[in-house]
């Protein structure tokens, strides 16, 4: 018995000559970053804004050309990639016009949408059109009016 006792007079000394945990370092808070610059989307007033070739996410490159005003849609989702539609496209007042088609939906009416250019701190990186009225090509309006359209820059496309 007192062996035993002995023994928890030594233990309980121990426990109590234990050293105190030490506490974590607590993490500074941290640094006020400003906010990312928001992109802006603002209507498009050239026609030199839609120059160019743009990328949509589901494999549709359009290239648009000033001179003559043509357009090409290539379906990148095949190999090799298919033209799939070629016509003749006009700008005015912020609207885009595609004023006829050759390929897919060559029978419908000409269609219009206002272009919002997207830039991020200040530098052009997309485009999101909104249909203006009704749109006959139902690949067309569902292509082009509800995406936003990457812009990749001048390309020229063999096959023109």
């Amino acid at each position: 018995m007192k062996k035993t006792i002995f023994l928890l007079v030594i233990v309980v000394i121990l426990a109590a000559c234990q050293a105190a945990p030490t506490p974590c370092p607590t993490a500074a808070p941290p640094a006020t970053v400003p906010p990312a610059p928001a992109d802006t989307e603002t209507l498009a007033d050239s026609i030199n804004m839609i120059n160019g070739t743009w990328y949509a996410q589901n494999g549709m490159y359009f290239d648009f050309k000033s001179s003559g005003q043509v357009y090409y849609i290539y379906d990148a989702t095949s190999s090799p990639w298919i033209n799939r539609v070629t016509g003749t496209w006009g700008f005015e007042n912020g609207k885009l016009s595609f004023l006829t088609m050759q390929g897919d939906c060559a029978e419908a009416q000409q269609a219009t949408f206002e272009i919002y250019l997207v830039k991020h701190e200040g530098r052009l990186i997309g485009m999101r059109p909104k249909l203006v009225g009704e749109d006959g090509c139902l690949s067309r309006k569902t292509v082009f009016g509800s995406n936003l359209f990457e812009y990749i820059g001048n390309l020229f496309f063999i096959g023109r």
